[in-house]
């Protein structure tokens, strides 16, 4: 889902999208619910900064702040998807600016992937677990659809025995 924004324009975002694609965004879940992220949108992209304001004392870091904008980052390009559109980010876009973690604008017109609108209608339904998961074995092939999966976002999934 994610691409490069090319040098040519992005289409414009309308203002009534605005809302939906933050409010979407801002489902992601966070460290202990600390939502350290921040939007800023224009006509053609919305921006993604880091709040070290919200960051937890124990995050020296920021490695768990940069995670949770990680996640809202990805509701964020989910909801693009959901207009028919392929998310063009850019990531880091401006090294003076280091609390501005990427740049979101509408790429080309696609229609969304069967996985995409299920991961979509999931995102109402996400809310925080701490208790211990369950016992027994993961379900077969679960680590591998991981596993694939974070290569498809540029990551690597560590699998700890």
């Amino acid at each position: 889902m994610t691409a490069k924004i090319p040098q040519q324009q992005a289409v414009p975002i309308q203002a009534d999208q605005v809302g939906y694609l933050i409010a979407t965004a801002a489902r992601a879940p966070s460290v202990h619910n600390t939502q350290p992220w921040r939007f800023k949108a224009s006509h053609d992209a919305i921006e993604l900064y880091a709040d070290p304001h919200r960051k937890l004392r124990v995050d020296q870091v920021g490695r768990e702040m940069l995670m949770s904008c990680g996640a809202s980052l990805f509701g964020l390009r989910l909801a693009v998807r959901s207009l028919g559109y392929l998310p063009e980010v850019e990531l880091f876009p401006d090294p003076a600016r280091l609390r501005l973690l990427a740049r979101v604008a509408l790429g080309a017109a696609m229609p969304m992937n069967e996985a995409e609108r299920r991961m979509l209608e999931a995102v109402p339904r996400r809310h925080t677990h701490r208790g211990p998961f369950g016992p027994g074995p993961l379900p077969d092939g679960l680590l591998a659809r991981l596993q694939h999966d974070a290569l498809a976002e540029g990551a690597t999934l560590a699998v700890v025995q």
